[in-house]
């Protein structure tokens, strides 16, 4: 017969109930709702997980990865049955140790010894092994008096410490832990990595949540991916975690992308006054039935030229949380019906009744860039009537499609040429491409664009360590002449202003005409700047005396407007620059090295 899982999770999901007021949570909690006309129609039901699988193995180690509110948490308090599941089975064999936060099961007023007592009594210990277990936990945690002291006058990595030294002094079957790693010092990981190594090798199967990728790569052989509540991906741990941080990355340099395409655009005034990181513009996707139609929305994806941006599955958990870039609107969401699931296609569905149905649902952006073909890929179904699907930018009407009535699911593609956008957007006085903001000197010479580019020429804003990176920068001349120049690119760390490296290229003399373009570019290769962000400055020199005796004359400068972030893996994260260096050992002269 088979060994049975330690965990073992069939089809789970987690719904709450979501209401407007009070009154309407007291009427549904005791199933009053037929005392309130109209309740069914304020209620809301939120998904926070559906359609988890997941089996945890005896004696077998697994992460749990994913972005903040991804259900990485209510994934663990469903195992522990803090909470009860929606739907689903949840299967646990073994004694189960949890620590869900720091100081999880310690009663605030009761002592460090009490707090000890009481744990390891509930956990079925006898006496004489509770008095074995307390030396080992005060050995561990090194509080000393402060185990006499009251639990809430403990630091927070005091409380992790005391926490995880009881959770773990008696061995579990199954060891849960969710963050508390991140809370001590250094100190404590230690001493906590050798008890987890210590548990591991006696067999105990761990469910580890982190945003540590070194600890899900430590100690985990298998990782599972988390996002919008549901599981993106599970499978070896590097597999996984090399998945989940180029996810990262790409959207860490859509965001970086947009932010020095803003910064170019403002004038010097404005600085400070709009955040560069947040969201500033929306597609959005609307669908008009008339009232005789049901329309059926499952998948949509929105792709920029032909690749996958975003996705959104309408239906399926989280469809509506916001945070998230792409989201049901609230200002539509009581035309859907509740998430709805059939044959594993989860959905929504919008229903004309006695007039038309309307409803958005909102991909947000971090800049709209007019350059770009945008397309949605819309999984649908529509009975009775026409349906209609339009892609909108505030109330512009990017593109429109008909969808006629189907007995089958069918797959609609929107696309917005560039050229439309483009229309589209100097007709509502918006940039079309990107104008720098400077600060100028002499004039004559004006910096229009600084592009990143990586190895393969394409336009990026995060670089790997160790590969080669261009400046590409656009010169625009106001007014025909004789230019000498002398450009200039400094790189600065953000986070304090340190500059890093300064890159004075040759003096040239130009002749140009009004209007004239040229571009000026500089290869950095291989990278040698240490895993951080950065923010760079362009000056367009007519003198520049490196003794720096005469004062400098300057066309135009790009001051900390273009920024990009370096990546890579230990051990170059710590440095801010990598220097070129090449080590020597030798023998000293006269010393003789005997060998046994």
């Amino acid at each position: 017969m088979p060994e049975r899982p330690a965990i073992n999770l069939k089809g789970i999901g987690k719904r709450y109930t979501l209401c407007k007021s009070p009154l309407d949570s007291a009427c549904t909690a005791l199933g009053l709702g037929w005392l309130m006309p109209g309740l069914s129609k304020r209620v809301r039901q939120f998904w926070a997980l559906r359609n988890i699988n997941l089996t945890l193995p005896r004696g077998a180690r697994i992460g749990i990865i994913g972005r903040n509110g991804a259900g990485k948490s209510t994934l663990l308090k469903l195992i522990t049955r803090n909470i009860d599941p929606t739907e689903g089975e949840i299967e646990v064999n073994g004694e189960v140790q949890a620590l869900l936060q720091a100081g999880t099961g310690m009663h605030p007023e009761f002592t460090g010894h009490e707090n000890i007592e009481a744990s390891l009594t509930y956990q079925g210990l006898t006496r004489a092994e509770i008095l074995a277990a307390v030396d080992d936990i005060k050995d561990f945690t090194e509080l000393g008096p402060f185990l006499d002291q009251p639990f809430k006058t403990y630091s927070t990595g005091m409380q992790a410490r005391l926490a995880f030294a009881t959770a773990t002094v008696a061995k579990p079957d199954i060891l849960i832990i969710d963050e508390v790693l991140g809370v001590g010092d250094g100190y404590f990981l230690s001493k906590s990595t050798e008890r987890i190594q210590k548990l591991i090798h006696s067999g105990a199967s761990v469910l580890l949540v982190s945003h540590a990728m070194e600890h899900i790569i430590r100690f985990c052989e298998h990782a599972v991916w988390v996002d919008r509540g549901q599981i993106v991906r599970q499978g070896p741990t590097l597999e996984v975690v090399r998945e989940y941080e180029r996810y990262l990355r790409l959207l860490d340099e859509r965001r970086i992308k947009a932010s020095n395409i803003k910064r170019q655009a403002r004038s010097p005034e404005a600085d400070g006054q709009e955040p560069e990181t947040q969201f500033t513009d929306a597609l959005t996707v609307r669908f008009h039935i008339p009232s005789n139609a049901r329309l059926k929305v499952g998948e949509i994806i929105l792709l920029e030229n032909d690749r996958q941006q975003d996705r959104l599955h309408v239906g399926g958990p989280q469809d509506s949380a916001p945070g998230n870039a792409a989201v049901l609107a609230p200002e539509t969401l009581d035309a859907w019906s509740a998430p709805l699931c059939s044959d594993n296609r989860m959905y929504r569905e919008l229903e004309g009744t006695r007039k038309e149905g309307v409803a958005d649902v909102a991909f947000l952006l971090y800049l709209f860039d007019a350059t770009v073909t945008y397309a949605f890929d819309i999984d649908c179904r529509v009975e009775g009537a026409d349906a209609t699907v339009e892609v909108r930018r505030g109330d512009t009407v990017l593109q429109t499609a008909t969808v006629t009535p189907s007995a089958d699911w069918q797959r609609v593609l929107l696309a917005s040429p560039a050229q439309e956008q483009a229309q589209a957007a100097n007709g509502k006085g918006d940039r079309v491409g990107p104008k720098a903001v400077h600060w100028p000197g002499l004039g004559g010479l004006h910096i229009e664009q600084v592009r990143l580019l990586d190895d393969d020429g394409n336009e990026a804003a995060l670089f790997e360590f160790g590969k080669p990176m261009t400046f590409d920068i656009r010169i625009r001349a106001d007014v025909g002449g004789v230019f000498p120049l002398t450009p200039v690119l400094n790189v600065y760390r953000r986070s304090d202003g340190i500059g890093v490296t300064q890159q004075v290229g040759p003096r040239e003399t130009w002749t140009l005409g009004a209007g004239e373009t040229f571009t000026a570019s500089l290869r950095m290769g291989p990278l040698q700047l240490g895993c951080d962000t950065y923010v760079v400055s362009v000056g367009l020199y007519r003198k520049l005396d490196p003794m720096q005796i005469e004062p400098a004359e300057r066309y135009d400068s790009l001051d900390r407007s273009v920024e990009f972030k370096v990546h890579g893996r230990e051990p170059f994260r710590r440095g801010v620059f990598q220097h070129p260096a090449e080590w020597d050992i030798r023998k000293d002269a006269g010393l003789l090295l005997k060998s046994a």
